[in-house]
């Protein structure tokens, strides 16, 4: 069987283009909500308890520089290898570069990331 094809993959998915790069769907959503008020300063709105999505950045593309809140956890279901770059909160930098073959065997295929990084 063939890998299907980007184009296959966003219409199969229903995927949109994401605001960072890249296209996304939401697959799961909490019913669950914090409300700003128990949130710390910089959300600017209720949260839910938790969301999924699929995401797909083809290569050549490239993901914008952002700060994120909370913890992301990406799953590699098809494609090559990633590379993130990362500004941790005291500052310093790494750059995680990942395939599915290479993931360690207690991440179950997955990267972590947790919440105040800075990640393209």
């Amino acid at each position: 069987m063939t890998e299907p094809t980007v184009e296959g993959l966003i219409r199969l998915l229903d995927l949109r283009p994401h605001p960072e790069g890249g296209y996304f769907a939401e697959t799961y959503r909490a019913k669950g909500v914090i409300p700003k008020k128990g949130l710390p300063s910089e959300y600017g709105s209720d949260r839910n308890y938790s969301t999924a999505i699929y995401y797909l950045l083809p290569q050549g593309s490239v993901s914008k520089l952002h700060r994120l809140r909370t913890d992301e956890i990406f799953h590699f279901y098809l494609g090559g290898s990633m590379s993130v770059a990362q500004i941790l909160p005291d500052g310093t930098t790494e750059t995680v570069a990942r395939d599915r073959s290479d993931a360690p065997a207690d991440s179950g295929g997955d990267h972590r990331v947790c919440g105040a990084v800075s990640q393209n």
